[in-house]
Formats: structure tokens, C-alpha cells, sequence
């Protein structure tokens, strides 16, 4: 201890002022460093937003998905066969007996 305290008896300090250049400069740094994380999180915000749109868009799609595979093994029944032949070819079955109207 006495070791510390004669050292620093011996050792003047001596205090200078720093730069104005080198304050310009950190300035100048800590605000485009601030600068940059804002627009980051920015980035990341938006980022954020389009994941949950598309997350959206996705199980929207999922769903429509589901629909159409529902509608295909529909397609295949004779039922189904039977509709679309009367609805979009005006196909009847042979046995039915069809009476128009004159007017």
C-alpha cells in the first residue's frame, strides 16, 4: 500500500482538453449509430407484419386447399357426373321424359 500511494505522490497528472474534432467525431458516431438501430427496428417491424400476412395468406390457402380436394372426390361420384351433365351440357338421363313450355 505504501508502495501505491508513494507512485501516485510522484506522478502528476496533468489534464488536457480533448479535440473538438474527436467530439464531432463520436458525436457524430453515436448518432448514426442510433440512427441505424431505429431503422432496424423499423425493418424488423415491418418484417414482422408481412410474416403475419403471409401467415394469413397461408392458412386462407390451406383452407382453399382443403375445399377444391373436397370438390375433386366429389367429381368422381355419379352424382356429380349427373349434375355437370345437366347443368353445363343440358344432357338428360335416357329414361327422363322432358316437356317444354310453348311459349
Amino acid at each position: 500500500m505504501t508502495n501505491i500511494r508513494s507512485f501516485l505522490s510522484k506522478t502528476q497528472l496533468q489534464y488536457r482538453r480533448t479535440p473538438t474534432l474527436h467530439k464531432v467525431v463520436v458525436a457524430a458516431a453515436i448518432v448514426l449509430s442510433s440512427v441505424t438501430l431505429f431503422t432496424l427496428r423499423l425493418v424488423q417491424w415491418e418484417s414482422e407484419e408481412q410474416a403475419a400476412d403471409l401467415r394469413s395468406q397461408v392458412a386462407a390457402m390451406e383452407q382453399r386447399i382443403d375445399e377444391l380436394r373436397g370438390d375433386i372426390d366429389e367429381l368422381g361420384t355419379a352424382d356429380s357426373i349427373r349434375e355437370i351433365a345437366r347443368e353445363e351440357l343440358g344432357l338428360v338421363d335416357p329414361d327422363t321424359i322432358i316437356i317444354e313450355d310453348a311459349h
